[in-house]
């Protein structure tokens, strides 16, 4: 387990090993005041015992969370989730990289490609392109395919094109619940996802004519909706949070377990992008996606999962960092987390 944590400018590692797999994870924020970007790159290999090449790597970045969030609320992390990166590492507090952000999306690209704004062309969240007369990244979805959006704006490559062009049978998914994200992370090319106005995980006609059928079954299930909670409990009793104030979330003397919906919510979807609901919605799909790239059909070439949980940005920017609704979506995402990394140990 080797582990990479910055907190903005200055970044982290730390290493861990567990039965002998070594796991790399690699965590760059990029933020500003109230907006961090956290990523975290997995690298498993396929020989633990002989350091064999990487089998897949997996790149989490967990939009809007701040480096001191990992130490402040960590007394209330489980053991799987948070806890198990951060329990067995080295840190390393003076790495620095020259760039402030000033948008999401510019963001995302600078960790995707290592280059500035200036060099892998992603300047905005959206702007307007005087060449073709257009404003890149519109939003016209239809069937799963959004026709609108157009990866070539950039100039330099990010990590999924580096993977995908390594190997011929390399592949590369990117997954997150805003196509901005998405795209800023996945480049012009490779497998790129998000959760559209629908609910439904889309892509763009710029990565594929059509969704694989893996996502339309998927997608017809319906498992995004089963997320959404309705009444948001908080995960504790009131005593235990650090923060003091809430708007929506319910926190009593006493922890209440999340009841099921028992009624169809018109807002489901709205609800994904302000509640845990969109963290947990995302890694079940990230485990899917997992057991795509892990397919023993799949030989030969790397392996790499971009996810990009957008979640705890929306969340921030709605009530903010010292809210307990900031505070519990945390508690809250320690678990899908825990139960990303079994599944993910379970497959390799």
């Amino acid at each position: 387990f080797n582990f990479n944590f910055s907190k903005s400018p200055s970044i982290f590692s730390a290493i861990y090993r567990q039965n002998l797999v070594p796991l790399h994870v690699f965590i760059h924020p990029y933020m500003r005041k109230l907006i961090y970007i956290i990523a975290a790159l997995f690298l498993l290999s396929v020989n633990s015992a002989t350091m064999a090449a990487p089998k897949i790597a997996i790149n989490i970045i967990i939009n809007g969370m701040q480096a001191v969030d990992l130490e402040r609320y960590g007394n209330n992390f489980g053991e799987g989730g948070f806890r198990r990166i951060t329990s067995g590492g080295t840190i390393c507090t003076e790495c620095y990289t020259d760039f402030t952000p000033t948008s999401q999306s510019m963001a995302l690209a600078t960790l995707a490609t290592g280059t500035l704004p200036s060099m892998h062309g992603i300047v905005s969240m959206q702007w307007y392109d005087r060449n073709n007369d257009s404003a890149p990244w519109e939003d016209t979805a239809h069937n799963g395919i959004n026709s609108g959006y157009d990866s070539s704006h950039f100039t330099a490559e990010t990590l999924a094109q580096a993977v995908t062009a390594s190997h011929p049978q390399s592949r590369a998914i990117t997954i997150a619940q805003t196509s901005q994200s998405a795209i800023a992370l996945a480049g012009s090319n490779g497998e790129c996802y998000w959760i559209d106005k629908s609910g439904r995980w889309a892509t763009a006609s710029c990565y594929a004519e059509s969704l694989p059928s893996w996502v339309n079954g998927y997608n017809l299930v319906g498992m995004n909706r089963v997320f959404a909670i309705g009444t948001w409990f908080g995960k504790y009793g009131k005593s235990q949070y650090h923060n003091e104030f809430a708007t929506v979330v319910k926190v009593y003397d006493s922890a209440v377990a999340q009841q099921a919906n028992k009624a169809p919510l018109s807002d489901w979807v709205d609800e994904l992008r302000y509640t845990p609901a969109g963290n947990g919605a995302t890694f079940e799909f990230a485990k899917r996606c997992i057991d795509q790239l892990l397919d023993a059909k799949n030989e030969g070439g790397c392996r790499l999962l971009n996810i990009c949980l957008d979640t705890p940005c929306n969340i921030v920017e709605r009530y903010g960092t010292n809210s307990i609704e900031y505070e519990d979506m945390l508690y809250c995402l320690d678990t899908p987390l825990a139960e990303f990394f079994a599944h993910l140990y379970s497959k390799t």
